[in-house]
Parts: C-alpha cells; sequence; structure tokens
C-alpha cells in the first residue's frame, strides 16, 4: 500500500493539502473525533481510510493525488473530495497575498525608530519600502500602495494634504512622547480624514489650532523599543483589516500609553466643514449611515 501513496503523490507537486498544525485531531468519544481545542471540525465515525488519510495530510498531499492517494487507502471513488471539505476548516488555507505599504518618513525622523518600525510591519507580513514625504505639484507618485505616515505629536496638514491630493490611502503613526497614535486609516472620498479629525477636536477645543501649531516640528520623547513594536503591528492590523474590507465607511484609530495595558479606541466620521468627500466642494453634511465618533477604553491582549 505504501508504495502506491508514494506513487500517487508523483503524480503532481500541485498544491499541498495539509491539516493545520494549530488545529490537530483530538478524540472526543470512543467514536468522534474534533480538530483544535476549539472543534474548528467535528468528524462522527470516522470510517478506517478517513483515519488513515487525515495521517497523509497531517504530511501533506498534493491537491491533484488526493483522489488516488484515498483510493489506495480504500475510499470510494470521489469520496476523498466530500471528506476534505467537511474538514476544510482543519486544512491550511493559501498564504494571504503580502500587503505593500509605503512607510513616509519625514526629515530627521530618528534612523533607529524608523528600523524598529520597518522590521515590525514586516514580521506582520507587509512589504514595505520606506520613502522621504513629497509634496511638489510635479514630483510623481513612487507608489500607489498605502502610505503609513510617520510623525511626531501630530502629522503636518501640508503632509496629509498632499497624500489626499494624490488620491493615496494612508495611516497615520503619530509617537506623542506619553504614547502612540495609530490611525485612522484613510481613504480619500471615503473615509474621515485627518483634517475631519483636527476638526472635531477644534469642536472640542476651541484652542487646539493654537496648541497644534506649537507642535509642528517639535520632536516626541523616546518611545521605549516595546512600546514601538506594539504601535507597529498595532498599525499592521488595521491596514489589513481595511485592506480586506475596502468598501467599510467607518475608520478607528488607537492610541496606546508607555506602561499601560490599555487601548483608546475612536471611531471616526466626516466632518461637516471638512469637504474631503466632496466633488467640487458639494459636501455640507455629516453621513448619518456612519456613527458619530466615540470613545472606547479596551483592555490590550498581552503578547
Amino acid at each position: 500500500m505504501e508504495s502506491r501513496i508514494r506513487h500517487a503523490a508523483r503524480i503532481t507537486i500541485g498544491t499541498m493539502l495539509r491539516l493545520d498544525p494549530a488545529f490537530p485531531p483530538l478524540w472526543r468519544s470512543a467514536t468522534t473525533l474534533q480538530f483544535g481545542a476549539d472543534a474548528v471540525a467535528v468528524l462522527d465515525d470516522p470510517e478506517p481510510w478517513q483515519q488513515r488519510l487525515l495521517r497523509e495530510l497531517e504530511r501533506g498531499i498534493p491537491d491533484a493525488a488526493l483522489d488516488p492517494i484515498a483510493i489506495a487507502l480504500g475510499a470510494p471513488e470521489a469520496a476523498a473530495g466530500r471528506f476534505v471539505r467537511r474538514i476544510a476548516p482543519a486544512l491550511i488555507g493559501p498564504p494571504a497575498p503580502r500587503v505593500r505599504v509605503i512607510l513616509q518618513v519625514p526629515e530627521g525622523f530618528p534612523r533607529e525608530t524608523t528600523g524598529q518600525v520597518a522590521h515590525s510591519l514586516r514580521s506582520a507580513g507587509l512589504e514595505v519600502t520606506e520613502a522621504t514625504w513629497w509634496d511638489a505639484p510635479g514630483e510623481p507618485v513612487p507608489d500607489a500602495a498605502p502610505v503609513v505616515i510617520l510623525g511626531h505629536h501630530l502629522i503636518a496638514p501640508r503632509r496629509a494634504a498632499a497624500l489626499m491630493g494624490r488620491d493615496l490611502a494612508h495611516l497615520p503613526l503619530i509617537f506623542t512622547g506619553p504614547g502612540a497614535e495609530i490611525g485612522p486609516f484613510v481613504v480619500p472620498g471615503r473615509t474621515a480624514c485627518l483634517s475631519c479629525i483636527a476638526a472635531r477636536r477644534r469642536d472640542d477645543d476651541p484652542a487646539w489650532p493654537h496648541v497644534a501649531a506649537q507642535l509642528l516640528g517639535r520632536t516626541a520623547p523616546v518611545l521605549s523599543d516595546a512600546l514601538t513594536v506594539e504601535a507597529s503591528l498595532v498599525a499592521a492590523r488595521l491596514i489589513s483589516e481595511a485592506v480586506r474590507s475596502p468598501r467599510r465607511l467607518r475608520s478607528h484609530s488607537l492610541s496606546l500609553r508607555e506602561g499601560s495595558l490599555h487601548r483608546s479606541m475612536r471611531v471616526h466620521r466626516p466632518h461637516a466643514a471638512c469637504r474631503c468627500r466632496s466633488l467640487a466642494g458639494t459636501w455640507t453634511a455629516d453621513d448619518p449611515a456612519v456613527p458619530a465618533t466615540t470613545t472606547a477604553t479596551v483592555l490590550a491582549r498581552p503578547a
């Protein structure tokens, strides 16, 4: 039998079918198998050929060799495909495509922090290209990938305006001194932009524009490596979530504080005074379908 299985496995090298080690087959009882501690799939009364096939799936089977191998193990014709569909949640899925991002670094930003952010984004599965920020009217856009904007205290309005004017999705990663602010992921013409957020902050505190003007150009204190990495991983998750749900209107940001397990989350919507979602300045009112800005404090999951 083993020689027949090896012969079947040589039929093709193609895509491999393999049980995910995170969901091992576990006996619930003498007659019932579950996959993983949380039972992502359950198999009642598995037949002998199914149990043998599971052992092969733990090692991996070329997809085109599934039927020949299953038949060699005693399965009826075409039964293997139905069996694999039943346990599909326990199989390793196809690798997700790597999201490409540009890490936009302002002049004078600490190289050590930039390197930590870039490394963390890559560790989270993103493909990262570093670039200085651009704003010259005739300057070509180096890439249409989403942009992660690094900054201290806040993002200069002209930097955000340049990205909006070039229709580039972007996400700010701001180091504030006591912590970091990440997000929101801005899709020009669809979600709240950084000007919307500034306008709402001005509504809450009329003195904010004067305070913000004094923060521009100031360097924030260096944060710990741990918080820099955590903020970068949050940025990667926000980007991945936005790429998976491109039509979502709501956007949110998270604030982290040095030495704290808590995160503050805000949900954002476009502001009536900002015309970022209008054509020729026709936008005049908030979209009632998008919830108002709210703040919630959530406990961070330990690493």
